[in-house]
């Protein structure tokens, strides 16, 4: 019989989205007692980098005692440069907090870099400006359905607001599709709902929510009532029974194409119930076969950057205005991206623009589309 532990917002959307997810994630130990190591996203580890470097800035100390109201960094480009080193080491050892990262390319490790850059460098001009906030990255328990449960806030502010205290919750995020487009999940989302929930039964405190969407710099108000509070208890108690009678049945669907368990665990240690989904699969081979009969030629659109980056490094010395001519064509803030490459050793230049010389079609590809931008990126909890 496994044992739900602590619930919290992570075990809820993993036991949710997939049982066996949860389970390969929280309760399986090989014959050595030790668990699944398997990569894990860029997404993923970009996420966990940016909510460390928007907490750092809350924590600077002096004797071990942080300074409240001092920044971390002394102004944007010590705060830069501190991204700089830390996603420069996730991207050279494609390790993130001991974890391995799976990148596809290296233009994949610089569009994350230059996606914090910009996010860095907002928020930090933002917020280091405004008042600290009462909290960061605070752990609020209590009880749900006769079941322990925890929360883990990015960041709670207390600030008059009409004459009167407010106490504000809010969790970064890091995900390419802004709350924008469609609220629905602003507004249903337990993660949110176990933050006020919890807070509420510590503080006595209906908490204001707002989600801060870091890749547009937006910060979107939502609330919890009553009937939040009953839908979590409700999926609370399901989870924590599901978890306790080993339920683990997976759940197959498109998200398995985000599931980090998807290629390794999941195949390895057996798909589906007592592995026969796996013998089906094998029968079937890894790599499907093409029905000639259905299928049907679709023209592709012809990629003429080929020759873009052609020579750009023997052109770098000489040339600036020819190197800005084509780069503003990618980045639409190319005097900033101008600006932070002069700010950086010669050796990172070298390297981020070597890289554009070798994969021209992969950067510009991942520039211009991401594949993932359905995905929800968001450190663990």
């Amino acid at each position: 019989m496994a044992d739900p532990k602590t619930i919290s917002a992570s075990r809820v959307s993993f036991y949710r989205g997939c049982p066996l997810a949860y389970y390969f994630k929280y309760e399986y130990k090989d014959k050595n007692n030790k668990k699944i190591v398997v990569p894990i996203s860029p997404s993923l580890a970009f996420g966990v980098e940016i909510h460390y470097m928007a907490d750092q800035l809350y924590k600077k100390t002096k004797n071990k005692v942080i300074l409240k109201g001092v920044p971390k960094w002394e102004d944007t480009g010590k705060c830069l440069g501190t991204w700089w080193y830390r996603w420069g080491l996730v991207s050279k050892d494609q390790l993130c907090r001991k974890k391995p990262v799976k990148f596809s390319s290296e233009a994949e490790k610089w569009r994350y870099h230059w996606d914090g850059v910009r996010i860095l460098k907002g928020f930090y001009n933002k917020m280091s400006k405004m008042p600290w906030p009462e909290e960061t990255e605070a752990r609020y328990e209590c009880e749900i359905s006769g079941e322990k449960a925890m929360a883990k806030i990015d960041r709670l502010d207390i600030r008059e607001e009409g004459g009167e205290l407010k106490h504000t919750i809010s969790d970064y995020k890091t995900d390419r599709k802004s709350p924008e487009s469609s609220t629905f999940l602003l507004h249903r989302l337990p993660q949110f709902t176990l933050y006020s929930y919890a807070y509420e039964k510590n503080k006595g405190i209906r908490p204001s929510l707002n989600l801060i969407h870091l890749r547009s710099g937006k910060a979107f108000k939502t609330k919890r009532n009553e009937g939040d509070y009953e839908y979590l208890e409700a999926i609370v108690k399901d989870i924590a029974q599901g978890i306790r009678n080993d339920k683990f049945v997976p759940f197959f669907g498109f998200h398995c194409n985000m599931c980090d368990y998807r290629d390794s665990p999941c195949r390895e240690y057996g798909i589906g119930v007592d592995g026969k989904l796996k013998a089906l699969e094998e029968a079937m081979k890894t790599s499907p076969e093409i029905s000639d009969w259905l299928s049907f030629d679709v023209e592709q659109p012809k990629r003429t950057h080929s020759k873009l980056f052609e020579n750009i490094l023997e052109n770098l010395p000489k040339s600036k205005p020819w190197i800005r001519k084509e780069l503003e064509k990618i980045f639409a803030d190319y005097s900033f991206l101008k600006k932070t490459l002069e700010d950086t050793s010669a050796e990172r230049q070298y390297e981020f623009i070597n890289a554009m010389k070798n994969e021209p079609d992969t950067f510009l590809e991942l520039l211009e589309n991401d594949p993932r931008d359905e995905e929800d990126v968001d450190s663990p909890k």
